[in-house]
């Protein structure tokens, strides 16, 4: 497994992964078709990359430099790492050691590696190659581990609320939150406190009988 952080060290490469502006300008569905084929032509062209650059390059067009993010690729057994993960807040150099192997270790890089050892990972081999290299023997004691998890998860109902609002804690400008009134995703503060009030088990979790939120049953959402 190898490991890419930040931003490659030779820059000159770049101008071969740049979309470029149609030279023809027939019309705007014209022009972001013609980008479109641009961007999958640039996608299989990442297919068998293995330098540093390239990968980086390819993994902009799904995750923005500016924007912490880590990625696993399967095609190569790799993890992408951007530079922006280790600069605060989501990563100071003054933090203890426990912090450090916490945030960059276990919840980044340590994350990241499961993804080569899981479902997923089982279908491809150390050489990024598509290959089943689980045994029998393998997928039977998995399925074992992965249903003792769930009957885990199963008994950590309060964790599970709060991982699932930490999961959505972000700050937004004036202009991210009017970027959502074009949106059909939901702010993230509402995927939150939108959703978990209407769930039985949550005020049952947190014996809830009383509050600003508090929703009767008979007017709780069920979906499904």
């Amino acid at each position: 497994m190898t490991f890419y952080f930040g931003w490659p060290g030779d820059d000159s490469g770049r101008k071969n992964w740049l979309v470029k502006v149609p030279k023809e300008r027939k019309s705007l569905y014209q022009d972001i078709l013609d980008l479109f084929c641009q961007r999958s032509a640039l996608v299989e062209q990442m297919k068998g990359k293995e330098g540093e650059a390239d990968l980086f390059y390819a993994q902009e067009w799904s995750d923005q430099s500016y924007r912490p993010n880590a990625r696993y690729m399967h095609l190569n057994n790799s993890i992408d790492i951007m530079s922006i993960n280790l600069v605060e807040p989501v990563f100071d150099v003054q933090m203890c050691d426990a912090l450090k192997y916490s945030v960059m270790g276990a919840s980044t890089i340590g994350h990241e590696i499961t993804h080569g050892f899981d479902s997923d990972g089982s279908l491809y081999n150390k050489l990024g190659k598509k290959e089943d290299w689980w045994t029998p023997a393998d997928k039977q004691n998995f399925a074992k581990l992965q249903d003792a998890m769930v009957e885990n998860f199963n008994r950590q109902g309060r964790e599970f609320f709060r991982g699932f609002a930490y999961g959505w804690m972000e700050n937004m400008s004036d202009d991210e939150i009017e970027n959502y009134q074009k949106d059909e995703h939901a702010p993230f503060c509402l995927r939150v406190n939108g959703n978990a009030y209407l769930m039985d088990e949550f005020y049952r979790l947190f014996n809830i009988k009383s509050g600003q939120m508090y929703l009767d049953p008979k007017d709780r959402i069920e979906i499904w």
